[in-house]
């Protein structure tokens, strides 16, 4: 430990990033502070998990043993937390031109993870970020809310942080390490000029969002679609047009998140409307959207970006190098492209499984120089290319059409199966190992950015450039990938559904995977050398025991407060032709109702304030007349 010191690490901010960084350094026995300009419960935004985030957080559970971290890695965990949430069983986009409705050729599905490995989840995240900051008193790490950062030092010995309550006086705290987990705002970046003033990203693009209510499910506007075999708000909503998409988060609360990204260049901002008024606008020229959307109503201000890097709407940012002389940056305080394919969270879930265990050493050896932590600087680069490249390439495809953006869409389909299915084989907190959108596995990165080369070349023209996505995208899928993988016409006439990841529900559909994991790995030998076969074992082992554990706990539920059967339940509600619709305002897929309280299932979390900062040793000791 770092002898003289008033902390080990000082964490600012308490996001979900910060939170569950400040947990699992304290479990390992990392004197840790957390500095909170603000107040729990806040709204914020990055609502949706996706495979590898689950797996992140599941396997930052196995690596720091924080239990509560389940609440960040399953549906039925978020429902124990007493969070709100809803099951994400697959990623649904519909292709939206003027005046016409959707209709099922212009649908696209991807599976996500069923049980007994998932669903995946959306999370209110105000209910989340929350949660884990209510564990810190058991974990015992220090924690100030309302409280400001106003100033940063640091030298080859330590790190100085002054910090100023909102009702007190400002004083200095020392610490090895300082770790930014302050989003956006990003404080270290700005105050040793490491954002960049040109991101030198391709994806441009601003946005508007909110949470709302009285949006109607999709299954009650558009007729039940077999191939997608779950309602299609059993998942996140994409609604894609021509400059831009429309994401719909839902939650069990009866809620939606709602957002709209727009390409810049082809919805240039325009300040003499209102965020409402141009939301409206959007909305009224798709008729599928207006039908779901357009009697929606805003539970909060509705929010239009502007406040990035001297007040513009462009949304991405980023930085010449995340660390520094005695700290470092999380992933959201370097960077960020678009909320496309939620990778917010899942950058953070690989930060954090490579960082908690250098911090953990760094603290015991007593060495917190620059040179340990420099891996992680590398590969979020890479990842941050990597992410740049499929989602900019993404914006790029919808000027041109459907067609054109399906055969992009396969990208990302490659892209994040190559990024699960490695994964799991290899250890996370190694930073050179395969990494977020397949970063640091050679073949997938050159795929990426020859699509990108393609999508971007100033004399693509839709038919032949569309061609050229195909050819490429059908060079790589090949008949291990199993049915409907290499078959996909250039404009397709049907929908399009992808349950490549979808093991828990067929043998088949497992060894079609495993098949195309081997072939991937052979193809990278940087990747083979570092698998750990008993990896693999243990995995689809799990999912096996996984099926009799999950039976047990409903077992046990329902003889005790119902959460876990109860959420269980809403999981087959959203499978087609589970319950009869209407959907919209359906008591059989929200979770607070008066059969519920009926059974005794508990809606609410056990909670208990942590904003006070008595059980601080540090702030004692600093205090006349008390010790520590």
């Amino acid at each position: 430990m770092s002898d003289g010191l008033d902390y080990d690490v000082v964490v600012i901010g308490s996001g979900i990033a910060g939170s569950t960084l400040a947990l699992c350094l304290a479990k390992q026995g990392v004197r840790t502070l957390v500095v909170e300009k603000g107040r729990h419960p806040h709204f914020v935004i990055g609502e949706s998990t996706v495979p590898s985030t689950s797996y992140s957080f599941e396997y930052l559970n196995e690596l720091t043993d924080v239990p509560e971290l389940a609440a960040a890695y399953s549906y039925p965990g978020l429902k124990k937390a007493g969070c709100t949430g809803w099951p994400k069983q697959h990623f649904w986009f519909g292709w939206n031109d003027p005046g016409e409705p959707v209709t099922p050729d212009k649908e696209l599905c991807f599976y996500a993870l069923l049980p007994p490995r998932g669903p995946d989840f959306h999370a209110n995240r105000a209910d989340l970020d929350h949660f884990f900051v209510k564990l810190f008193p058991k974990y015992e790490v220090t924690y100030h809310d309302k409280t400001a950062v106003t100033a940063f030092e640091s030298d080859e010995t330590s790190a100085r942080v002054t910090i100023k309550p909102e009702n007190g006086d400002e004083r200095t705290v020392t610490a090895a390490y300082v770790v930014d987990c302050t989003g956006h705002a990003s404080f270290l970046a700005k105050k040793f000029g490491m954002r960049k003033a040109d991101p030198e990203l391709s994806t441009n693009s601003r946005s508007l969002f909110g949470h709302f209510k009285n949006v109607k499910f999709l299954d009650d506007i558009l007729p039940a679609n077999d191939e997608v075999g779950f309602l299609r708000d059993g998942g996140t909503i994409h609604h894609i047009f021509k400059g831009g998409w429309i994401w719909g988060i839902r939650f069990d609360s009866g809620v939606m998140s709602v957002g709209i990204t727009l390409d810049r260049d082809v919805w240039p901002l325009d300040e003499s409307i209102t965020a409402e008024e141009e939301l409206r606008t959007i909305i009224d020229r798709y008729p599928t959207v207006k039908a779901a959307l357009g009697e929606m109503v805003p539970i909060r201000p509705i929010i239009r970006t502007g406040r990035v890097h001297g007040g513009t709407d462009r949304i991405q940012f980023s930085v010449n190098a995340i660390h520094g002389e005695r700290f470092i940056l999380s992933p959201h305080s370097a960077g960020f492209i678009d909320p496309l394919f939620s990778t917010g969270i899942l950058l953070t879930g690989a930060f954090l499984n490579r960082f908690v265990p250098l911090a953990a050493k760094a603290a015991k050896d007593g060495d917190w120089g620059m040179e340990r932590f420099r891996p992680l600087e590398t590969v979020f680069m890479r990842e941050i290319e990597m992410v740049d490249k499929v989602v900019g390439g993404m914006f790029r495809s919808w000027r041109y059409g459907h067609a054109t953006f399906t055969h992009y869409w396969r990208l990302w389909l490659y892209v994040g199966s190559a990024m699960y299915l490695t994964r799991v084989a290899v250890p996370q907190e190694d930073a050179a190992g395969p990494g977020v959108f397949a970063a640091n596995i050679p073949s997938v990165e050159r795929l990426v950015r020859r699509m990108h080369e393609i999508i971007f070349d100033p004399a693509f023209e839709a038919e032949s450039g569309t061609k050229a996505l195909k050819a490429t995208m059908d060079e790589v899928w090949d008949a291990s990938h199993g049915p409907g993988m290499m078959d996909w016409p250039l404009d397709p006439d049907r929908t399009l559904c992808v349950k490549f990841l979808a093991t828990g529900e067929t043998r088949l559909a497992q060894l079609h995977m495993l098949k195309w994991w081997r072939s991937l790995v052979a193809s990278n030998p940087t990747v083979a050398a570092k698998v750990q076969v008993g990896r693999v074992a243990r995995w689809i082992l799990d999912n096996r025991k996984r099926k009799h554990t999950d039976q047990r706990e409903i077992e046990e539920s329902r003889k005790g407060d119902g959460v876990f059967a109860k959420a269980y339940t809403i999981i087959e509600n959203i499978r087609l032709g589970a319950i009869k619709g209407p959907f919209t305002d359906n008591p059989a897929l929200l979770w607070n109702t008066d059969a519920d309280a009926a059974a005794g299932v508990e809606v609410t979390a056990k909670a208990y304030d942590v904003h006070a900062t008595e059980n601080d040793p540090v702030a004692r000791a600093k205090q006349p007349g008390k010790s520590a």
